[in-house]
């Protein structure tokens, strides 16, 4: 989680050993943990409760509806069928597929060619 390294740390437990003392060090080692947790358990449950909120609410309905309206658009769309309908029309599509299936160096690029 922290970029930490073993002299870093070393560095960090000698400052904290003589700021708090010896005595005092396993209590605040404790405290410092504990609010370590609690603050983890703390994201842990808002995250929870966000995605728990996001399922049953109207946001989501919009969406599943605008998806809907946008599904039925593109299949009413006559452009498509236009476009389809031309692509199937174009002769040298077919010749080109071909040439490059025929071509032993289409997979290979400039620069790999052998002269």
């Amino acid at each position: 989680m922290f970029n930490i390294s073993f002299s870093e740390l070393l560095i960090i437990l000698l400052i904290a050993f003589l700021v708090v003392g010896p005595k005092d060090l396993a209590k605040v080692a404790r405290s410092l943990g504990k609010a370590v947790k609690k603050g983890r358990d703390f994201i842990y449950d808002v995250k929870s409760y966000v995605n728990d909120g996001t399922e049953d609410s109207p946001i989501k309905d919009v969406k599943d509806t605008v998806a809907d309206v946008k599904k039925e658009v593109d299949n009413l769309n006559p452009l498509s069928d236009v476009k389809k309908d031309i692509e199937d029309l174009n002769p040298l599509s077919g010749v080109k597929k071909e040439i490059k299936d025929l071509n032993p160096l289409s997979g290979v690029k400039k620069g790999d060619r052998k002269s």
